[in-house]
């Protein structure tokens, strides 16, 4: 900008210098000369007539318009001047505003530099917070994490100190795989407890039994799974001690019970004794199947009462079984069992038996009647009432929800036994068992529980 104004002043000089040397070439084509009176101007007047010559009345005129056209030029010399000097001027403060402007400009450059910088040291450090901040979350989501896990951790020791093993120290997927290794491991002469699937993870946590150690303060822990086999396969039986009536002595007796069940191997040749309490410590496989632990010892001897009487081998040489010995009023002696009863009578004894049925989906009653005499056993007998000439017997049952719908059984035992058995359920005796060792490959690396714990 301020080189176009140095040019354009230079050429508004040049064009006033230009027109005054014209208005200087134009004033030298006037005639000079003094004015003169009398003769002569009526002489030049005469010649100015005739002949069309300037006289002193022209020359007049003629410099009269000279003297306007200098006053003109000098007044547009001096309009020229002063717009020069307006130009001029225009063009200084111009400059300065221009350098004004260009010292902002430089200003506003320096605060763009300092603006971008504090930009980026404030973009710097959002992100520097954002990263912190994401961070902050992932070490406290860690934090909860190790938090639930030790929870976890505490949680699953206390069940293994309680005799049982969870999730919490040993995961599906992990006890998964060690029973698909052990399956493998063990051939054929023993098989697992159930197959090595998923739906049945939760019947292997049942079964398994930890045991806990201690190593310079450090715990493991190993668990102990028992593994089938078909010698020691038993079948369990509930024992019952049934009076028998002596019509000699017109009493009942009945032996002195040793015991709840008895255990023998399908042959018979061997047995142990369980009582209800030590049945309880076994494991439930089915409904029909337990897995036992094997701390008991097999009895073979033939001298014991209810051995020989399950295994009808009692002849009665010189063998004392004990006895108790009661005299009842009543012509019948009964014990309730889970769906029936057995019973011993003295002679003949006549039953009724009223029960309830279901029958397209209407309910009917089912009456029954027997002689009964000696000692036998009656089934099918649940939500039904027995009479005799002296009392009632309820056999309970879900009577809302279920109805029988078998007839009334009788099964007589003609020998005179003192007990009478029922086939409960098949046990294992589990002698063999293997170990499932959680100890950690890498003892150095284990952590004390309890300083875990303190640590979290």
């Amino acid at each position: 900008k301020n080189e176009l104004l140095d040019n354009e002043y230079q050429r508004s000089l040049d064009k006033l210098i230009k027109y005054n040397k014209e208005i200087d070439e134009l004033m030298k084509l006037f005639p000079t000369g003094k004015q003169k009176r009398g003769l002569i101007n009526v002489g030049g007047n005469l010649l100015n007539s005739v002949f069309g010559v300037m006289d002193n009345d022209d020359r007049s005129e003629v410099n009269q318009q000279i003297k306007n056209i200098n006053d003109q030029t000098n007044q547009m010399s001096l309009n020229a001047a002063k717009q020069l000097v307006i130009i001029k001027n225009v063009n200084n403060v111009t400059e300065e505003n221009r350098k004004s402007i260009n010292k902002v400009i430089e200003r506003i450059k320096s605060y763009d530099s300092i603006l971008k910088q504090m930009y980026n040291d404030k973009s710097r450090d959002v992100n520097n917070y954002l990263r912190a901040n994401y961070i902050l979350d992932t070490i406290r989501e860690q934090i909860w994490e190790a938090i639930e896990t030790v929870r976890k951790i505490r949680l699953g020791i206390n069940m293994v100190l309680a005799g049982e093993i969870t999730t919490d120290l040993l995961p599906e997927d992990m006890l998964q795989k060690i029973l698909k290794d052990i399956e493998k491991e063990i051939g054929n002469k023993f098989y697992m407890p159930y197959p090595t699937t998923t739906g049945n993870l939760i019947n292997y946590y049942k079964l398994l039994k930890p045991k806990i150690s201690l190593d310079n303060k450090d715990l493991y822990i190993g668990l102990e799974l028992p593994l089938l086999d078909e010698e020691n396969r038993l079948d369990l039986y509930k024992v019952g001690y049934l009076p028998v009536y002596q019509p000699k002595q017109d009493v009942f007796f009945v032996e002195d019970g040793k015991t709840d069940y008895i255990a023998t191997d399908p042959n018979r040749t061997r047995y142990i004794y369980f009582s209800d309490n030590e049945l309880a410590k076994c494991n439930i496989l089915t409904d029909q199947a337990k897995i036992c632990p094997g701390n008991k010892v097999w009895l073979k001897h033939k001298k014991d009462c209810v051995w020989d009487e399950l295994t009808r081998t009692r002849e009665n040489k010189g063998v004392a079984c004990p006895v108790k010995i009661f005299r009842d009023e009543e012509r019948i002696y009964m014990v309730k069992q889970e769906d029936g009863l057995v019973y011993s009578t003295k002679g003949e004894v006549v039953v009724n038996s009223e029960c309830y049925g279901l029958k397209k989906d209407k309910i009917i009653s089912k009456n029954w009647r027997s002689v009964l005499k000696g000692v036998g056993k009656l089934d099918n007998l649940k939500g039904c009432k027995i009479k005799t000439d002296s009392f009632e017997l309820y056999i309970e049952s879900e009577f809302t929800t279920k109805y029988n719908t078998k007839l009334v059984s009788q099964t007589a035992w003609e020998s005179k036994l003192h007990i009478y058995e029922e086939k409960a359920a098949t046990i294992w005796d589990y002698r063999n068992t293997t170990g499932l060792d959680l100890i950690p490959e890498n003892r150095d690396n284990a952590r004390d529980i309890d300083g875990l714990l303190e640590e979290y």
